[in-house]
């Protein structure tokens, strides 16, 4: 397997795990502290989660598991 996409999975496990572990949403200011990410690598992956119907949008910047 291609580590790169190893390691974007990783991520993507890690940012959705921040979000199952907080019912009632979490915001975007919080993952980013949780998990250091960059702004940039942070929006791809809810983009990415929220596409797959893995996250929802409980209001601007603040995300629920699905």
């Amino acid at each position: 397997r291609d580590p790169d996409k190893q390691a974007a999975e990783t991520a993507s496990n890690l940012v959705l795990e921040i979000i199952r572990r907080c019912p009632e949403g979490v915001g975007f200011a919080e993952i980013q502290a949780q998990t250091g990410f960059g702004e940039k690598k942070l929006r791809n992956i809810l983009f990415r989660l929220h596409k797959l119907d893995k996250i929802k949008r409980k209001s601007r910047g603040v995300y629920q598991h699905a």
